[in-house]
């Protein structure tokens, strides 16, 4: 017969295992020894930032460098774990830069730690330093531990400001690449705006810090310099000395009740504060259908003879199709079709 033995080992521990069977008759086996094992459950926390001991849960944080902090050394964040492996963690910069118009722009740029020569957003450190933290931006920090059992901390989101040569700077929040928020929420990665309906927009919270108090509003902006007012209200805080804090709250609703109309347009999502302006990301708002040229004869009712397969080009169509979305049916059944792009229109 085979028997088997089962039991559990709830706590973390280092284990090893001693076995030995007897039968009835009293006849021995060989004992039986496991190789030395650890049962791992505990994820590693966060224990300090800045050098400065935090809980483990305080997994948000922003933090803001005025002039009054311009010399302070760069941010700090430290997690602990006895099986500790290594960070992993995704950081973005936004910094202002004026373009050829005058307006600036905080256009989102991938930075990696100097220990990360392979840059694939990991290192071997328990504590990961802020690099390049020399230039007025918006640091915007994701990081997580992982130990060797795979166990992974909390997400930690940590937002870092540095105004000290500008006298504003604005970001939008909550900007996540794989969740598609934020910013990336109307806008890829490279910069190009995405097509969306007026009812398909998400909320959007925006931040903006000013080096004294200011009359600071978000407005969406035209290539011709039109202006739609966004009519959000701010949240302000002056708690920290040398800054005022303005949050905007731009809600979904404001797109689908301001245009209504047939609207095919591209706009800038923007800070205006006095003098100053800043781009935060370009949008297109589209709710007009798209249009194409049908091939002569493709009408309803319209007969093919023979029983040789037949090819049907859409041509000219005007805008960038979602190829995922687009259906193509025979007799009511969805069959395959292919795109091609050609001077700047496409064909389906």
């Amino acid at each position: 017969d085979t028997h088997t033995l089962e039991f559990t080992l709830a706590d973390d521990a280092v284990y090893q295992i001693h076995v030995s069977a007897k039968d009835l008759a009293g006849n021995d086996a060989e004992s039986r020894t496991s190789a030395i094992f650890e049962i791992d459950k505990t994820a590693p926390v966060i224990i300090a930032r800045d050098s400065v001991a935090v809980k483990a849960d305080n997994v948000e944080f922003v933090d803001i460098y005025p002039y009054t902090r311009e010399k302070d050394p760069a941010p700090t964040i430290e997690f602990d774990d006895i099986n500790f492996a290594y960070l992993r963690y995704n950081l973005t910069k936004y910094s202002p830069k004026e373009d050829a118009s005058g307006a600036t722009k905080m256009d989102p740029v991938t930075v990696f730690a100097p220990e990360d020569e392979k840059q694939n957003g990991k290192i071997n450190n328990k504590i990961f330093t802020l690099p390049d933290f020399v230039e007025d931006g918006v640091y915007a920090l994701e990081i997580t531990a992982v130990d060797d059992a795979g166990n992974e901390s909390l997400l930690n989101n940590n937002t870092y400001i540095r105004i000290v040569e500008h006298d504003v700077i604005a970001y939008i929040m909550d900007s996540n690449i794989a969740a598609g928020t934020g910013l990336y929420s109307f806008q890829y990665e490279n910069g190009d705006a995405i097509s969306k309906r007026p009812d398909n927009f998400m909320d959007l919270r925006i931040c903006v810090i000013t080096a004294r108090e200011s009359q600071a509003e978000v407005v969406l902006r035209d290539t011709n310099g039109k202006e739609y007012p966004t009519n959000a209200k701010a949240r302000t805080n002056s708690s920290i000395y040398g800054v005022q804090e303005y949050y905007f709250d731009v809600n979904a609703s404001f797109f689908k009740e301001t245009f209504q109309d047939d609207t095919d347009i591209e706009l800038f999502l923007t800070v205006k504060n006095e003098e100053n302006r800043i781009d935060l990301g370009k949008m297109h708002i589209d709710n007009i259908a798209p249009e194409c040229e049908m091939p002569k004869g493709f009408k309803p009712w319209h007969w093919y003879y023979g029983k040789e397969d037949r090819t049907i080009t859409l041509t000219g169509i005007n805008e960038l199709l979602d190829v995922e979305l687009c259906k193509v049916f025979d007799n009511g059944k969805e069959i395959a079709f292919s795109t091609e792009k050609a001077a700047d229109q496409d064909s389906l």
